[in-house]
């Protein structure tokens, strides 16, 4: 079922975020409200396990249809100079949700039975589509990607595939391995080191609050002092944090680890979507949302087979090794790769090259009362 949904995901990130380019960013994330609440619907209905893996393709259809138009969205009704910062606030909201959700659902499912969590699961979803229809608006910076169309017809093919790209695509499939093994592997570690299941939900919990620490602040800092040390910094820490994993024998050593790897793995993503929105114009922006959305699901996806084979057939501290070795390699690679932004504003690197920064500027006059809903001040 896992499958079923990361392989849909992973094969619908790319064409959503081009029909998104090509349509706009609202119709995309309707169309993904629609699919989940027709997926919490069939929930409600469903009696078999094929019918239940039919309802997971349709929630990895929403999934693709949903992540990359709204990284690209986010990072069009900010500030460019601000883009890290909006992103960090916009996967803050996820995380939020995400885990709230968890707990909440979980209580109902103890108390209610599964029905009644469904049946919630269907009202949220319609209820995100009305706001989607009525109060989601398109940037007005939208309406110039024909005019970068038109101007890039020449180099568009090839913008989303620059070195910075393919390293931002780099750094989603290398956090996000990271990432798998974490959330697909540490339950049964700590199960094995005698940690109680109360004990395994709370490091669960931390690694929760790092991981929105992390999207929160690393934003911001790649804002303030660029995307390449904050890059480099967030998947140092996440490396540093698998070998603490790695080496514990008792549950201390877990409660820094997993703070510090949810902090590391949090802080990655929204510096991965800011190098993007700083390379790519709007017209191709959800096409190269989609690219680092299939690099993140193949990354996860990986990180499930090849960890799980390392813990089953070597030791269940050999996934957590090798997510460090991949962590560092990651780091290297980053510091010898990623070129310096191009882009100062009064001695501070914006992290975006100046012939973008300009045409911002022009998208997004700062002097201007009406520059569209605006996520950050």
């Amino acid at each position: 079922m896992g499958t079923s949904w990361g392989g849909t995901a992973t094969l619908l990130a790319i064409p959503a975020g081009r029909m998104s380019d090509r349509f706009g960013r609202k119709p995309i994330l309707i169309a993904s409200g629609v699919l989940i609440a027709i997926a919490a619907l069939l929930y409600l209905v469903s009696s078999s396990v094929v019918q239940v893996i039919l309802v997971r393709i349709i929630e990895g259809a929403s999934a693709a249809f949903f992540w990359p138009p709204v990284e690209a969205f986010a990072t069009e009704v900010s500030d460019p100079t601000k883009a890290g910062r909006a992103m960090g606030i916009t996967t803050a909201a996820y995380g939020f949700g995400w885990g709230s959700g968890s707990m909440v659902g979980g209580s109902v499912v103890g108390t209610l039975g599964y029905h009644p969590a469904f049946a919630s699961y269907l009202g949220l979803s319609l209820v995100s589509v009305l706001v989607a229809v009525f109060f989601l608006r398109e940037p007005r910076g939208q309406h110039v990607s024909t005019t970068f169309r038109s101007e890039d017809s020449k180099t568009s093919s090839r913008r989303p595939f620059s070195r910075p790209l393919l390293l931002a695509y780099f750094l989603g499939g290398t956090y996000t391995f990271g990432l798998g093994v974490m959330l697909t592997l540490f339950s049964v570690f700590a199960n094995d080191l005698g940690i109680a299941v109360f004990w395994i939900g709370t490091l669960f919990g931390i690694f929760w609050v790092g991981r929105i620490a992390g999207f929160l602040v690393g934003g911001r800092l790649s804002d303030k002092y660029g995307r390449k040390p904050i890059a480099i910094t967030a998947v140092v820490i996440t490396a540093l944090a698998f070998l603490l994993v790695a080496t514990a024998a008792h549950i201390e050593p877990l409660w820094e680890a997993v703070l510090l790897l949810g902090s590391g793995i949090g802080a990655s993503f929204p510096v991965g979507i800011a190098l993007i929105s700083d390379s790519v114009p709007q017209s191709l922006r959800g096409y190269a949302m989609g690219i680092f959305e299939t690099c993140c699901e193949a990354g996860f996806m990986a990180a499930g087979t090849i960890g799980g084979f390392l813990a089953e057939f070597y030791s269940p501290r050999a996934p957590y090794l090798l997510a460090a070795i991949v962590s560092l390699s990651s780091a290297g690679i980053l510091m010898l790769m990623l070129p310096r932004a191009k882009g100062w504003k009064g001695g501070v690197d914006t992290g975006i090259p100046l012939e973008q920064e300009r045409q911002s500027e022009a998208v997004w006059p700062r002097t201007s009362p009406d520059r569209g809903p605006c996520m950050t001040p």
